[in-house]
């Protein structure tokens, strides 16, 4: 790390209901042989309004950053994506949009366009990485 750095932390902030929702899956799988410790977000695809996230119970990995959070169990991100993630919220939905955890990013108008590249994510959205392209801002 460069000395002067600042590194911001991953604030994740989940819902009350996404929140006693989690403890009902932890709860549901905790005798299962397979089951999880963690709950992942993920990028999970992009289009020209931003991205598509993903959740998913999962262990971490060796390149996944632990998040802060008020959650039951444990959130992690992998580590080349989390300067998507700051922010985040994580709610339990359950109307007519359907079943399911929505993942809102306040940053997501930033990553709106068709041929927006991850390099250039990344020059816009953080301060606090190194970067490796020159910008015409």
């Amino acid at each position: 790390m460069t000395i002067g750095m600042t590194i911001k932390p991953i604030n994740i902030h989940v819902s009350e209901s996404a929140q006693k929702r989690v403890q009902e899956m932890l709860d549901e799988n905790k005798n299962s042989d397979d089951a999880k410790s963690h709950l992942r977000i993920y990028i999970s695809g992009k289009n020209c309004d931003g991205f598509e996230y993903g959740v998913s119970f999962d262990d971490p990995g060796k390149t996944d950053v632990l998040t802060e959070s008020k959650c039951p169990c444990p959130i992690i991100v992998d580590g080349p994506s989390k300067v998507f993630f700051y922010d985040c919220e994580i709610d339990w939905v359950d109307d007519e949009r359907g079943q399911g955890f929505l993942v809102h990013n306040p940053q997501q108008k930033k990553f709106r366009g068709k041929f927006y590249k991850r390099q250039a994510w990344l020059d816009y959205f953080t301060d606090d990485e190194p970067s490796t392209t020159q910008s015409s801002n």
